[in-house]
């Protein structure tokens, strides 16, 4: 390259020439315009809009506070009323059950409400409807006059019919519920340890698989032994999210007879909240709940209700996810959370999603439930917005001028471009040309701008890049040959054994690795002998594999099956220790196989310890020893160790720590317990298909995160 002179020291860059060119030519003018007709725009808009806003939002404020005072009682009342209906219902059902010969009734199951029992009045109405997953409701034929009975699988239900026929006197209280209640009360059931449970109205479309004593509303009535409001849950029969109390009782002789409970739609108790009509469309209504955790610096409401739930339709076996109420604004969202834990009401001006909003709060009863009503900004401040849109309408006639100024700027900018172009784009072209001629395989080409500024240094530059692409060509070469040769020595099929699956595979992270394994077929020499060898080099690319070469070379230096592993791997390592570079090391794990009566025998040189799955007890056993990598001293004696046999069905495991050590984007390890549990649950399969189901566990767990280690596994599986 050449060396820089002095006139090249203080010449004056290109891009500055072009900058100062411009500038003068384009923007002294259009700033002079531009500014003027910003500061009318601006002044317009803020003059006309601001007092409006203010007076606006001022008004919304204590419309909201009122509001969020007066419906945050209706919702307590209505939630008062809702447990002391539960109280009455769980006493009448306990009441029922103290009856000793219940009269005998017609009683009706599930299934025959299904069926349309022609003796049965169904009827539908609104709110008692199915949201199918396409998101439309279907009416639900039901009966206000009886209650419905099922019976989990397995059950009877003709052995439950004394219960069937006790529980029936519950209709009378359960229809003068329902019509005091009517906007609140969905269903109201009962469900016993039996397994009998009945619900009212009547309703059939109850999935015949499921279980009321595992649904949430009934462990958690039991656990607390008391009245209960559960989290939200999707109702089996409609689909629909719902509030459930729920509260226990008793049989006469003290024992736990079941759980009783009452349904309530969660949009029901937000539509106890009437908003006005010029909010409706854009606000919004939730019940929420504190929920604090220890060293977090601000707390999280939990969302109970809401108008629009997003678990609508969704299945009812799976409990919905949990949904937050949250804000990016965390200063005004922690004020209003300290506000909630001392029971006040007010309005904090937050974002909520895309929008600030406001966002009311008040307190609904003393078990910390609140009600959020949100409100975009958009829509108090509406008229001051109109008021915006009539002075940007003005500034768009200014921003008319404006362009044609900028028309006639870009026009000059042209003419004066055209006139010096060719001392900029002839050295440009000369280096696309040469560029092509590169990517067409000519590294020889070169380029000779003399043009006194950066278009020559990049000449210069460009010219010293083409050598050292050479180079770069021909060390890849040299990589891809290197990774080509490593393949090879690796094992190209796993032996063919009767009775024994064996199989096995590296995956390495560079061209060139330092995992290593290996099978050594001694059967016709040593009565039915197979060897089998995994090792791990420290570090990896050329010197790892290097060393990785070495070893099995030593190892296949003598052909004969070795009837003393120890002596082995000794020898072996005082050959390493002496060759090797300082600071090299490696694992090694040698085991011999007798194909005939399964037995093994082992080393380990530092090898992580090789792992035995017994299906039979679902347990690991570890084949551990206490012996050192290979290459670290040239006089350590190795020991032997011994294992009884291989049953069938057992899965011996030999892996490098490219396995557990592989880490996910969040940083996370994979761990051996992941890696155990891809055994266990893949442990009917051939051996092949258990290192594709490891290999397949350890990609879905990396996703973007480059792989950072060599992996090898080898796989023996008894049969």
């Amino acid at each position: 390259m050449k060396t820089p002179t002095v006139d090249k020291l203080v010449r004056m860059q290109i891009r500055w020439k072009l900058l100062i060119l411009l500038l003068t030519i384009a923007l002294t003018p259009l700033a002079v315009v531009s500014g003027l007709s910003v500061y009318s725009m601006q002044s317009l808009g803020h003059d006309l809009a601001i007092k409006v806003r203010d007076s606006l939002a001022n008004d919304a404020t204590n419309q909201l506070e009122q509001l969020i005072g007066t419906y945050s009682a209706t919702i307590a009342s209505n939630r008062d009323s809702i447990e002391l209906a539960l109280r009455l219902q769980a006493s009448e059902v306990e009441k029922a059950l103290t009856i000793k010969t219940p009269h005998p009734v017609k009683v009706w199951t599930t299934i025959e409400f299904d069926n349309n029992n022609p003796e049965l009045t169904l009827t539908t109405d609104e709110h008692h409807t199915r949201v199918e997953f396409g998101g439309e409701h279907r009416p639900i034929r039901m009966s206000f006059d009886e209650q419905a009975y099922y019976t989990p699988p397995g059950i009877e239900p003709s052995n439950l019919r004394a219960d069937m026929r006790r529980l029936a006197t519950m209709t009378p209280l359960y229809q003068s519920l329902q019509s005091e209640h009517q906007d609140m009360i969905h269903w109201q059931y009962t469900a016993l340890e039996n397994g009998l449970h009945s619900t009212y109205p009547g309703p059939g479309e109850i999935p015949p698989y499921s279980d009321p004593r595992e649904r949430p509303w009934y462990r958690s009535a039991i656990s607390a032994n008391n009245l209960i409001w559960n989290q939200p849950i999707v109702d089996a029969s409609t689909r629909q999210v719902m509030l459930t109390v729920s509260a226990p009782v008793s049989r006469p002789n003290g024992a736990l007879a079941g759980v009783t409970a009452i349904d309530v739609r969660m949009l029901d108790i937000v539509d106890l909240v009437n908003l006005p009509e010029a909010w409706r469309d854009g606000a919004e209504v939730f019940l929420v709940v504190r929920s604090e955790t220890p060293g977090a610096e601000t707390g999280h409401l939990a969302i109970l209700a809401q108008r629009e739930p997003a678990s609508e339709g969704a299945r009812w076996d799976i409990e919905p996810a949990q949904e937050w109420l949250e804000s990016t604004d965390d200063e005004p969202f922690q004020a209003m959370f300290e506000d909630m834990t001392r029971g006040a009401t007010g309005v904090q001006t937050m974002r909520h999603g895309d929008h600030i909003s406001l966002w009311a709060y008040g307190s609904v009863d003393k078990r910390d439930a609140q009600l959020v009503v949100i409100v975009p900004r958009k829509l108090i401040v509406a008229d001051a917005m109109s008021a915006e849109d009539a002075a940007l309408k003005r500034t768009t006639t200014h921003l008319q001028y404006i362009g044609l100024v900028l028309l006639a700027a870009l026009i000059l900018i042209a003419a004066v471009a055209l006139v010096g172009s060719r001392t900029v784009t002839e050295p440009i072209r000369s280096l696309v040309e040469a560029a092509n001629h590169i990517a067409d395989g000519n590294l020889e080409v070169r380029v000779a701008i003399n043009t006194g500024d950066e278009l020559e240094d990049l000449g210069d530059a460009f010219n010293s890049m083409a050598p050292k692409l050479r180079d770069r060509v021909r060390m890849l070469d040299s990589l891809s040959l290197a990774s080509e040769v490593q393949q090879s020595l690796l094992p190209g099929a796993a032996p063919k054994v009767p009775g024994i699956d064996i199989a096995g595979r590296s995956v390495y992270c560079d061209e060139t690795g330092g995992d290593y394994y290996d099978f050594f077929d001694f059967r016709a020499a040593k009565k039915g002998s197979l060897g089998l060898v995994v090792g791990d080099v420290s570090g990896h690319g050329i010197a790892s594999a290097l060393l990785m070469a070495s070893t099995r070379a030593l190892l296949h230096s003598d052909g004969t099956a070795p009837s003393c592993l120890s002596s082995l791997i000794s020898v072996i390592n005082n050959q390493l220790s002496r060759d090797s570079a300082q600071g090299r090391f490696m694992t090694l794990a040698y085991l011999m196989l007798d194909v005939e009566d399964r037995s093994i025998r082992y080393v380990s040189a530092g090898h992580d310890p090789m792992l035995v799955y017994i299906p039979g007890d679902d347990r690991f056993e570890e084949l551990r020893t206490d012996d050192i990598p290979l290459g670290i001293t040239e006089d350590w004696e190795y020991r032997e160790y011994r294992r009884a046999s291989l049953n069938p069905g057992e899965i011996l495991v030999i892996a490098t720590d490219g396995v557990w050590d592989t880490r996910s984007e969040e940083g996370k390890l994979f761990g051996k317990e992941r890696f155990n549990d891809v055994i266990r649950n893949n442990a009917q399969r051939s051996a092949n298909e258990i290192i594709n189901a490891v290999i397949g566990t350890l990609n879905r767990f990396r996703k973007t995160e480059p792989q950072r280690d060599d992996i090898t596994l080898v796989i023996i599986k008894g049969e």
